[in-house]
């Protein structure tokens, strides 16, 4: 029996595809950044992989939680950028998985175990135009910026 997937606090189709739901945290990686190449992808990989560290969450908690990445509310965009990029949003959503489960079986940081934090322990990023918005939200003011990767910027709480 295929569970109801939640995304955004509300039930995702009445039973999903079981392949849907086992790659939901890449479908989300192509969707947030497919247009990104390798390396957005990837920044976007990393921000998920710190989540889950900082949340104690897994890769699919972090992406399903409500109101946490756009392109769950345009999913056939998010389908789009996938069939796109698949080898390489499988390949990143497979090291996030391996990281955070080494990491909390053996105890060491998880940039050594698969996926290097190129973003700098970012948590959050937002495309460059809203981030130079004259009106933003207001969590952005309490970041700091971590990098600059393409179309994005990757920001973590200020200490």
């Amino acid at each position: 029996m295929d569970k109801k997937l939640k995304i955004n606090g509300e039930d995702y189709g009445e039973s999903p595809a079981k392949e849907y739901i086992d790659n939901i945290v890449a479908r989300v990686i192509a969707g947030e950044a497919g247009g990104e190449g390798e390396i957005g992808m990837r920044a976007v990989a990393c921000v998920i992989m710190n989540r889950c560290r900082q949340r104690n969450k897994t890769p699919k908690e972090v992406v399903t939680a409500p109101k946490q990445f756009s392109c769950l509310a345009l999913p056939e965009m998010m389908e789009r950028n996938y069939q796109d990029v698949k080898a390489i949003a499988d390949e990143l959503a497979r090291a996030i998985e391996f990281s955070v489960n080494a990491s909390i079986a053996c105890k060491l940081p998880l940039d050594i175990l698969g996926l290097e934090d190129i973003t700098f322990g970012a948590t959050n990023y937002v495309t460059h135009d809203l981030y130079y918005a004259k009106v933003h939200a207001a969590w952005i003011d309490k970041m700091e910026v971590t990098k600059v990767i393409g179309r994005h910027v990757f920001m973590k709480e200020r200490a």
